[in-house]
């Protein structure tokens, strides 16, 4: 599959020592951005020969260097308690694209219940990507 990061921009809400603020959190060629009013955080994702920028090891990266010591939480999909990949979905998609567990109770099925990484609702809850 294509990789998905190449150049996005997407809305999002996130927490800055507890404040609810609204950013924009963009992908350029592997440099990440995140802005909110009053503040900018850039990161360069980590990129491998033959496979390109895993979107979860990116993302997963982003907060551990950049974001968890600002105290900042990106409110999307990526680090949603409901998110989850299967083993298919993430090789399929470079780790960009899972599965939304909120309210399922039957099989899954690819064509609707499939879900970006950066991707938000307002059922986000605390405690995925980890």
């Amino acid at each position: 599959m294509k990789n998905l990061e190449v150049n996005m921009q997407k809305a999002v809400l996130l927490t800055i020592g507890g404040r609810l603020e609204a950013g924009i959190l963009s992908a350029v060629e592997g440099r990440w951005r995140l802005r909110w009013p009053g503040g900018e955080v850039t990161f360069t994702a980590p990129s491998y020969p033959g496979r390109g920028v895993f979107g979860d090891e990116a993302l997963a990266s982003f907060i551990a260097e950049e974001l968890t010591t600002r105290d900042i939480v990106l409110r999307i999909c990526g680090t949603c308690a409901h998110f989850h990949f299967s083993g298919m979905s993430r090789d399929m998609s470079n780790g960009w694209v899972g599965y939304c567990l909120h309210a399922k109770t039957g099989p899954l099925a690819p064509a609707r219940d499939t879900i970006h990484l950066w991707n938000d609702c307002e059922h986000w809850a605390e405690g995925g990507g980890k």
